[in-house]
């Protein structure tokens, strides 16, 4: 039997579905972003639902830092990926003189990359491994921010 916390997060992963597949029917576009926008939102509820009643079900109390390795690694990619938007919002502000240099994209890509990876290795460790570290649990924010972002410059281009 499912629980409620259950019930309530599939609800909400559903929702944020429809809401997605709306997206692409609604006009005019700034309206069509409020509704992704809100179906992110909607699904980040979603998730801490899921991750509330994963905790509920094994009778476990959430702590601060990471008790499994992949929680020790879910960490250390998502501090690498926001160190990398630091440092391209640094160079990309930066006076530098003309020559060859780094390109910006790929700072950007592997910034992105390693947040998404962030998430993907949080997710496993707390739903596969019985991590239970709040700190772990946050690295989801940056990765699903991350998808969300590119998501939408496909979406909605300038």
């Amino acid at each position: 039997m499912r629980s409620k916390l259950n019930l309530a997060a599939v609800a909400a992963g559903v929702l944020a579905v429809v809401m997605l597949i709306a997206v692409l029917f609604v006009r005019p576009m700034e309206a069509a972003a409020w509704v992704y926008t809100a179906a992110f939102f909607v699904g980040l509820v979603g998730v801490a639902l899921a991750a509330a009643d994963s905790l509920h079900e094994r009778h476990q109390r959430l702590v601060f830092l990471p008790q499994t390795r992949l929680g020790w690694w879910s960490l250390g990619v998502a501090i690498a990926g926001v160190a990398l938007f630091v440092v391209g919002a640094f160079v990309l502000t930066s006076n530098r003189p003309e020559g060859p240099g780094v390109p910006m994209f790929l700072v950007r890509v592997s910034a992105f990359g390693g947040l998404i990876a962030a998430g993907i290795i949080a997710v496993v460790a707390w739903f596969r491994r019985q991590e239970r570290s709040l700190l772990v649990l946050l690295t989801v924010l940056p990765s699903l921010f991350a998808i969300y972002f590119v998501i939408g410059e496909f979406v909605f281009p300038h």
